[in-house]
């Protein structure tokens, strides 16, 4: 009788612990988890096209979705630029549906700003971003290219002693053809010993109307003459020019009254951005025709652009027929 009741106790027990563990539903007496598992992880991944962006390049940003691996269909990724103005989306809203793949593509066009254009894509909370260079050669955000145009002309006759050559050099918008005021033109020789400039330093900036003119006068040397004008920041590109003529070689070497003697410019540093903090640095070189070295003789130094260093605007030139002076604005 004892016996029988032990054993009734102790399937009772078993009946209960059977009861426990099915009233979880997970077998797993101690409640086990709450049934939650790890959410889907959505991923954003962004490439682009090859090459820089420029007026004859755009560039295709490609955003690719994916939740937990497989790819996010018909959803609408945003696209934004870090900087405004840097380029322009295609379309404008700056907005794109992702494909059965989960691609989603926008194209950017250039504009008149150059450097570093940084293209944020996002869905949802997830985002990334990918960045690339522009060359800047497009239209700015007003339509306007911002672009100009450089030519070049000169006054009548052949060089010679009795008719200086005035060079012209006109910078015109390429938007409304008016004249730029305010810009460095700077000339340049094929050929030191053939002509001199005046002012000899070979610069000159553009007025009102856009035009920078420098006269080209005559040395003893004969043969042809071609003078180059050069300006920076037209539009994303360095600009120049060139115009060629006669030299009847009749005058008295570089004007100086020393025959066979010539003063060039060889080194014009920082010529587009002078300030008191970043001074430009000037240097010429003095030589016989020969092409003899002139040491120990005072070169002057005029401007009207600025303050020279030393103030007196003369300096001795070494034993290589070098002289050089600092001009700060």
């Amino acid at each position: 009788m004892q016996l029988l009741r032990r054993l009734s106790f102790t399937m009772l027990l078993m009946s209960m612990m059977t009861l426990v563990a099915c009233g979880d539903g997970d077998g797993d007496l101690t409640g086990g988890d709450d049934g939650g598992g790890t959410p889907d992880a959505v991923t954003l991944t962004v490439t682009k096209s090859d090459g820089d962006l420029a007026a004859a390049n755009n560039i295709t940003v490609t955003a690719t979705v994916l939740d937990n691996g497989s790819a996010v269909a018909n959803k609408t990724v945003t696209f934004t630029l870090a900087v405004e103005g840097s380029a322009t989306f295609d379309p404008v809203a700056g907005t794109a549906t992702t494909d059965a793949n989960g691609i989603a593509t926008i194209v950017l066009k250039v504009t008149d700003v150059k450097g570093s254009v940084n293209v944020i894509a996002s869905y949802e909370d997830a985002s990334n971003d990918i960045s690339f260079d522009s060359v800047g050669d497009g239209e700015s955000d007003d339509g306007s290219s911002g672009a100009a145009k450089i030519s070049i002309e000169k006054s009548a006759g052949d060089l010679s002693a009795a008719n200086a050559i005035t060079i012209s050099a006109s910078i015109l918008s390429i938007d409304n053809g008016e004249g730029l005021e305010g810009q460095l033109v700077t000339f340049t020789l094929n050929n030191s010993t053939i002509a001199t400039f005046d002012p000899a330093i070979g610069t000159a900036v553009t007025d009102a109307s856009g035009i920078a003119t420098i006269i080209v006068k005559v040395t003893d040397v004969a043969g042809g003459v071609e003078v180059t004008a050069t300006a920076t920041g037209l539009g994303s590109d360095t600009g120049f020019t060139k115009i060629g003529f006669t030299s009847l070689g009749d005058g008295d070497g570089d004007g100086s009254g020393v025959s066979g003697n010539v003063l060039t410019i060889t080194n014009f540093t920082n010529s587009t951005s002078i300030t008191n903090a970043t001074p430009a640095s000037i240097t010429i070189h003095f030589e016989q025709a020969d092409g003899t070295d002139l040491a120990n003789e005072v070169i002057t130094f005029t401007s009207t652009l600025g303050l020279l260093d030393p103030v007196t605007g003369t300096v001795l030139t070494n034993g290589a027929g070098d002289a050089t002076i600092t001009l700060s604005a």
